[in-house]
Parts: C-alpha cells; structure tokens; sequence
C-alpha cells in the first residue's frame, strides 16, 4: 500500500524492536519502505540474471521511486531522520 508520501506502509508487527510493541521508535513507514527497497534489489538481479530484462526495468523503476521518495522525506544533510 502506497500511502500519500509515496512510500509503503501497511504496518505488520514484524518490524517492531524488541519490547516496543505500543511505542516503537521507528515508524512502520520506514521499516515497510527499506524493507521493500531491499526485497526489489534482489528481485531485479533476478529478473537481470534469467534475462528478463522488461522485468528487471519494471522493478529497478519501482525500487528507484521508492528510494527517491524516502530520501526527499528522511534525509537530511545526508543523513537518515527517521526516529518518531
């Protein structure tokens, strides 16, 4: 689920830290994004090595707008601000 920022946040308890299940310090936007950006890397290497290229291109577009979208909203200076 794209939200209004353009990045994904559907918000699975998976992502919480360790005893910071009602207040985590990190939002579910941040860890459903890099989570995201992370899993189509890897998909587009391999759709990349099987050779499928149409694929490959489908899915760097998406990685690609996923991570321009979270740099313009947590980087800052070149650093990441996340916290909540």
């Amino acid at each position: 689920k794209i939200n209004a920022n353009g990045l994904l946040q559907f918000g699975l308890g998976d992502w919480c830290e360790v005893g910071c299940y009602e207040t985590p310090s990190t939002s579910n936007e941040v860890t459903d994004t890099l989570t995201a950006i992370n899993l189509l890397n890897k998909t587009e290497k391999m759709f990349a090595d099987i050779g499928d290229q149409e694929r490959c291109n489908e899915t760097k577009s998406f990685r690609t707008s996923l991570t321009e979208k979270f740099k313009e909203k947590y980087v800052v200076q070149g650093k990441v601000q996340c916290a909540t």
